[in-house]
């Protein structure tokens, strides 16, 4: 499971990183993306991006 977050976490950072100062992270609406593991990936993420942002 760490692997899995690392990687996660490496690949948020570039994205975002290549997205620039003014990006923004979007979330799907379907049901299926509400998954507990998707829950906790987009959690991450924007903690990742609040980090990065200072």
């Amino acid at each position: 499971m760490t692997h899995c977050y690392d990687q996660l976490l490496e690949m948020g950072r570039e994205l975002i990183e290549k997205a620039g100062p003014h990006a923004y992270i979007l979330a799907g609406t379907s049901s299926g993306t509400y998954t507990d593991q998707a829950a906790r990936s987009f959690i991450a993420l924007a903690e990742l991006s609040e980090q990065m942002a200072g």
